[in-house]
């Protein structure tokens, strides 16, 4: 099970990572690529950010839209009434 499981880490790697042959084989020639240089909690922030602006723009769109529905709901209400058909 766990050369399964190795075996298929392995092809993902090597597969969607440009190093990851290399890696896998263990002849990366890292030196060319430079250290990183932002932060993880940094990126954590950037990240936390993103999403609740996300987030933000999805309810205001629901929001909105609820708006434009109940006013179009108003809208027919009013039709039916005029019309007497109403119940």
């Amino acid at each position: 099970m766990t050369s399964t499981l190795t075996r298929i880490v392995s092809t993902l790697v090597v597969a969607l990572f440009p190093l990851g042959e290399a890696l896998a084989s263990g002849a990366a020639d890292l030196s060319k690529y430079k250290e990183e240089s932002v932060s993880g909690g940094s990126l954590l922030v950037a990240a936390y950010l993103v999403m609740w602006a996300l987030v933000s723009v999805f309810v205001v769109r629901v929001v909105l839209g609820q708006a434009k529905t109940e006013a179009r709901l108003t809208e027919l209400s009013e039709q039916i009434d005029a019309t007497g058909d109403g119940g």
